[in-house]
């Protein structure tokens, strides 16, 4: 009989530890990796204003798992990593918001 208990208290140890490998694994790679920088300098003093796009830049949805609002990536060239969308060209002059810049 005691062999029965020791053989089925491992099996549930076994089963404990290996759910939780499973969760931290799956914690590990969908939890948001990007750090809110809205409120350092020199992003603070635009953040929530309409500004006027003094360069020619590009805008593409964002395809990352983590990514639940405002889905968008901004950057002055057209190369974008493979994760994002097909870019579009906002000419100089473009007014847009900016509610949030993530690092």
């Amino acid at each position: 009989m005691e062999i029965a208990t020791l053989i089925k208290k491992l099996l549930l140890i076994g089963v404990v530890v290996v759910a939780l490998l499973i969760f931290l694994f799956w914690w590990g790679f969908y939890r948001t990796q990007a750090t809110d920088i809205s409120q350092q300098i020199p992003y603070a003093s635009i953040i929530g204003k309409e500004v006027v796009a003094k360069y020619e830049s590009y805008i593409a949805l964002n395809y990352e798992p983590f990514v639940n609002e405002n889905p968008y990536v901004l950057q002055m060239h057209d190369s974008f990593y493979s994760e994002a969308g097909n870019p579009y060209k906002l000419p100089i002059g473009t007014i847009f918001k900016i509610e949030y810049n993530l690092h």
